[in-house]
């Protein structure tokens, strides 16, 4: 926010209160979120005929998507009228699930779904506004890592990306061009599953691949090596 968006001073976000946490120790301001919006709680909802007087923000600059567990008709109304109005459309992260004991549990990718249903372009190929994703698989991800550490760039290719996610963990990596490990004890369970997501795109697909971490005293000397 603060290098790509230096103006923006206020933003209306979809997400949990550690979201919001960080954005107003950055010094922006923000409404919405897990506890905002008072005049929607208690069971009251925004309907068709408070759009018409609704209040906008002037001064939002943007629309900040994350997990929030107490998504609602509002909070997604509102977030779709913001950017509908310019606002800048950011995304913490697109996982369509999470894998909770065992079960697949809706990730942000449901609220970006959501939103996204009504910003289509007509014909419905494309939106009518412009998609930011910070999180993975974004590169600039590195690049906020080197900074942070005083890392030069030539030092980037000793890096290696570990996840359990082909789709944003394994692409980060191959984005940035540095090794990854996709561990199998996420939402990749099997072999068979992760030649199912190659298929799909070469950038889900890993340089190792690791059962778990517990398991890693059975590795070879020369298994340990290629890590």
């Amino acid at each position: 926010m603060k290098q790509n968006l230096p103006d923006c001073k206020k933003v209306r976000y979809i997400g949990n209160e550690a979201c919001g946490d960080e954005l107003r120790s950055n010094g922006i301001e923000t409404i919405g979120g897990t506890n905002g919006d008072q005049e929607f709680a208690n069971g009251n909802h925004l309907t068709y005929e408070d759009i018409k007087d609704y209040q906008f923000d002037e001064e939002v600059g943007a629309v900040i998507t994350g997990i929030d567990f107490n998504v609602s008709y509002s909070k997604l109304a509102l977030a779709s009228m913001y950017i509908q109005r310019g606002a800048k459309w950011i995304v913490t992260n697109e996982d369509g699930f999470t894998i909770q004991h065992g079960y697949r549990a809706p990730g942000n990718g449901l609220i970006i779904g959501a939103l996204e249903s009504g910003l289509k372009k007509a014909g419905g190929k494309g939106l009518i506004c412009e998609k930011i994703v910070t999180g993975k698989p974004n590169p600039a991800i590195f690049d906020l890592i080197r900074g942070q550490h005083n890392i030069p760039e030539s030092e980037t290719s000793k890096f290696i990306m570990i996840g359990d996610r082909p789709d944003t963990d394994i692409a980060l990596g191959s984005n940035g061009k540095v090794d990854t490990l996709l561990v199998l004890s996420g939402v990749v369970k099997n072999e068979e599953e992760l030649q199912d997501w190659a298929a799909m795109d070469d950038m889900y697909k890993p340089t190792y691949v690791m059962n778990s971490w517990g398991e890693d005293i059975n590795l070879t000397e020369e298994e340990r090596a290629k890590l």
